[in-house]
């Protein structure tokens, strides 16, 4: 990770710090909702469920739409709007703490916060490449998957010291202040979009017009690199969500202890920050490295699944995590190479929807074939198809000789 682009980049520089800040806020705000709901369900696990839809929901249902709103509009501005009523959400949860509210009015809070996250997601990433030159992609797109982990470790640690010895409201407050440090620094970075709306019009009303969709949908059928790159990993995330979301059962079905899980979630944790470190230094072609990632994700799967529960697990699942963050980057760097400004946020509204709506069935698939050969076998498999999507999609990339001249794109 070259750090002189804090320093050369101011607009970057004041982007990186603000969504570092808020993203703060938020993994203590989520872990402080997670809390109250439990508690004041009394460990119900049906509206602890109800709440996680709630919240989940609209971020699938409403991305599309978040990302052309993002198109039609300026971006900077959507962002900070989206801080604005961030603080409002945040004002209104400390109120309904304070009262001990029904968790009806949590599930509507839920669902808004989810809705503002279904704008936000798209436009978070969409807003990089208008700030930052091409080159220089990768290497901004790390230090953002950057600030992620580091929050993921992080923030649940200090979320739970601070919701034992100062309570919920803290943490609201805390969030709070994030987000009005995060627009105080976006307001000072310049920004002057190249396009808004290619014909100039700002309608409202087409934001959730499904022209919009099929356009976008239209795009990506007309570019081989986004389509392929849509298909490869919404794919690897459909077939290896059943590896991640069963792992806590195998631990608890082998040794009914959570420290097993807590120290693997770690072990996770930083090999996703190594990977966030060391990617712009690999220098193979952005296609290739996706699928060669797919290739050896699916390989070491595959030999979590055969060594578990032997201690050399913990560095098979550091190794995991690395792969996992530089594929992240490599995609995010590839949609913002090969889309137009002027379709980047509905692109990218589809490619959260293409990965998000297919979660929910894989893990249910998972879980009912799970029930009938057991956790171990579906989570070997789960390893397997992760492969062999990355052999085909290998094999696809020789046989139809599509060369990715992405020197030519970033000079």
């Amino acid at each position: 990770m070259n750090l002189s682009l804090l320093t050369t980049n101011k607009n970057f520089k004041y982007y990186f710090y603000g969504q570092a800040i808020s993203r703060f806020g938020d993994s203590l705000f989520m872990f402080a909702i997670v809390w109250f709901v439990l508690q004041i369900s009394n460990n119900s696990a049906l509206l602890f469920a109800l709440a996680m839809i709630s919240m989940s929901l609209p971020e699938i249902l409403f991305s599309v739409f978040g990302g052309t709103l993002g198109d039609k509009f300026n971006k900077k501005n959507i962002l900070i709007i989206i801080d604005i009523l961030s603080i409002i959400i945040n004002i209104i949860v400390i109120i309904l703490t304070i009262v001990q509210s029904s968790i009806l009015l949590f599930y509507l809070i839920f669902f808004i916060h989810g809705m503002l996250q279904a704008i936000w997601v798209p436009n978070y990433y969409s807003f990089i490449p208008t700030i930052v030159d091409k080159k220089d992609l990768t290497n901004a797109n790390g230090f953002m998957e950057l600030v992620d982990q580091v929050n993921f470790v992080i923030g649940p640690i200090l979320a739970g010291f601070l919701v034992k010895f100062t309570g919920l409201e803290t943490i609201y407050v805390i969030n709070t202040l994030t987000f009005i440090i995060s627009i105080s620094l976006m307001l000072r970075i310049i920004y002057n979009p190249s396009t808004l709306d290619k014909n100039g019009k700002r309608e409202a009303s087409k934001i959730f017009d499904l022209s919009e969709v099929k356009e976008g949908l239209s795009y990506i059928k007309g570019n081989k690199i986004i389509l392929r790159l849509m298909l490869i990993y919404s794919l690897s995330n459909f077939v290896s969500e059943p590896f991640f979301s069963l792992l806590i059962v195998l631990v608890k079905d082998s040794f009914e202890n959570p420290l097993y899980i807590g120290i693997l979630n770690s072990s996770l944790s930083i090999g996703l920050i190594i990977g966030s470190l060391v990617s712009f230094k690999i220098k193979i072609s952005h296609m290739k490295l996706i699928i060669l990632s797919e290739i050896l994700m699916g390989i070491l799967m595959i030999i979590f699944i055969m060594a578990f529960p032997h201690i050399s697990t913990f560095l098979i699942y550091i190794l995991i995590g690395v792969i996992l963050s530089v594929e992240q980057i490599n995609v995010n760097t590839l949609y913002q190479l090969y889309t137009k400004e002027e379709v980047m946020g509905k692109i990218m509204g589809i490619r959260v929807f293409s990965t998000q709506s297919l979660r929910p069935i894989s893990k249910g698939i998972g879980g009912y074939i799970a029930d009938r050969i057991g956790v171990k076998y579906i989570m070997l498999i789960s390893g397997l198809l992760v492969f062999l999507n990355g052999l085909i999609f290998y094999s696809n990339h020789l046989s139809n000789k599509i060369q990715i001249k992405e020197e030519q794109v970033e000079n």
